[in-house]
């Protein structure tokens, strides 16, 4: 059985050159040249980065009466829904991180958060991307309007969903073929259910 001080943190791979082959309004493609050990043959790997965030949030929103607050959102690449937590993207280095989740909460729920706790960093696809999403938890959330104030482009449904349920409503979300389910989503629940279990 393996312990966390078990776990590599270094590696004998040696990236050596990046070159941008596209880019385009929100992300590019780089093109990143390495090495392995002391074997001097080159090997390529394509990685997508972003140019237009500083940091990306994604918040589990929780209100005072324990339901957990998901947003259904059509997402092109994957040709249907998806259920996910709000999330977003800081622009601005000079904005509070506070903000930064209240404004997305706001923009594409109908609640206001009040307590915010950082649970990690996750990246969106290890395998393709430079991307790391830093998770929170909104707690406490209360409804403050009924207007959604989303991009013209964007095809989003709020869904509340008591916590009491969730388990049941994730597993009729895996036997469906046409709505899909962020895994952050599913870790961010985890880790509600150890603070509050901390709490309790």
């Amino acid at each position: 059985m393996n312990t966390i001080n078990d776990l590599k943190s270094e590696s004998n791979i040696n990236v050596f050159a990046k070159e941008t082959v596209f880019e385009w309004k929100f992300v590019k493609i780089v093109v990143y040249k390495y090495t392995k050990g002391e074997n001097p043959k080159e090997h390529f790997y394509e990685v997508v980065e972003r140019t237009n965030a500083k940091k990306i949030i994604s918040a589990l929103t929780v209100t005072q009466d324990e339901k957990i607050i998901l947003i259904n959102q059509y997402r092109i690449p994957q040709g249907r829904f998806c259920i996910e937590s709000p999330a977003g993207l800081r622009e601005d280095d000079n904005e509070p991180i506070e903000e930064t989740t209240r404004r997305e909460i706001l923009e594409e729920t109908w609640y206001e958060p009040e307590k915010l706790i950082y649970i990690g960093q996750t990246p969106s696809s290890s395998g393709l991307t430079t991307e790391l999403i830093d998770c929170y938890i909104w707690m406490n959330c209360k409804k403050v309007t009924n207007i959604l104030a989303l991009d013209s482009a964007e095809d989003i449904q709020v869904i509340e969903v008591p916590l009491s349920e969730i388990d049941e409503f994730v597993n009729e979300i895996n036997n469906r073929v046409d709505i899909t389910i962020d895994s952050k989503v599913l870790f961010m629940l985890w880790e509600y259910r150890k603070l509050i279990a901390n709490i309790l």
